[in-house]
């Protein structure tokens, strides 16, 4: 039986829904009219992502880190993603390899 992974790699353009629960497995997502090259979102874990640096010491100063959507920019930087309306309604996501 194939797991979620295998599952949701096989599929080239999927709705938001199914991004959700590619992110949660690992995959990285991107819109096909993104313009920027290389841009996708990935769901970040604070607890184990080397992305997020003394998860455990923010912890105790400003409560429980919880994951988040960040986004690969164009210019290679990466910061906190939050999805519009049209993104959640789009069926054109693809996974960015």
């Amino acid at each position: 039986m194939p797991s979620v992974r295998d599952k949701y790699e096989d599929t080239s353009k999927v709705t938001f829904d199914h991004v959700v629960i590619g992110l949660k497995h690992g995959l990285r997502y991107a819109r096909a009219g993104w313009n920027g090259k290389g841009m996708y979102i990935r769901y970040v874990n604070p607890h184990c992502d080397p992305l997020v640096k003394s998860a455990d010491n923010h912890a105790k100063a400003d409560g429980t880190p919880l994951p988040w959507l960040g986004m690969k920019t164009a210019d290679g930087g990466f910061v906190p993603w939050l999805a519009s309306q049209t993104d959640i309604l789009a069926s054109d996501w693809e996974i960015a390899r």
